[in-house]
């Protein structure tokens, strides 16, 4: 009998289709590699049209609609996603499916710049929203992965700020916490 291979839902908050940006082009291809293994199903706003895939079922939702991801979950094992998917959509993070997150993009750091012109009151509520989101993440997710080394030793101080790193895990055989946070360079 053959061994049940655990089926994956890629959470994408960016288009998949004609016109992906960064965000759904990541998407698009991680999803790809992953169906090498197992199957996936990409979830992405429905205001796209993906490309034919004979590997990646797609899911349309409505991007911020409370609940819009509760019925491809229920046929999930592992949830893999980013950012704005997890403030936008309760039922991820709330899920108690493995949870696999990808940090490439910061949005911590990049609200600093975003942000950066706007008036003080405005731009320090903003960075608590993504404060209150980052520190979400890294306490709920199972594993993490990000683009590059650099990123990887950013992330590692986060995770230990909120206690995910710890004597417990350190003395784990995966001394280089490698099975808790290991790279998925883009391009």
């Amino acid at each position: 009998m053959a061994e049940r291979r655990p089926h994956i839902l890629f959470v994408s908050t960016d288009i998949v289709g004609p016109e992906m940006a960064g965000p759904g082009i990541r998407a698009w291809e991680l999803a790809h590699a992953l169906a090498a293994h197992s199957p996936v199903t990409l979830a992405a706003p429905d205001s796209a049209t993906p490309p034919p895939s004979p590997t990646v079922r797609f899911f349309p939702y409505r991007f911020g609609q409370a609940g819009a991801l509760v019925s491809a979950l229920a046929e999930a094992d592992v949830v893999v996603g980013q950012g704005f998917a997890f403030a936008h959509h309760a039922e991820l993070l709330a899920s108690d499916l493995p949870l696999a997150i990808d940090l490439y993009d910061p949005l911590i750091i990049e609200g600093l710049d975003l942000y950066a012109s706007a008036d003080l009151p405005a731009a320090e509520a903003q960075h608590a929203q993504y404060q209150a989101l980052t520190e979400a993440q890294l306490r709920r997710g199972d594993f993490f992965f990000c683009a590059t080394e650099a990123q990887r030793d950013y992330w590692l101080g986060a995770l230990t700020g909120v206690g995910r790193i710890n004597l417990g895990v350190a003395r784990a055989a995966d001394r280089a916490l490698r099975d808790l946070i290991d790279l998925v360079p883009s391009g």
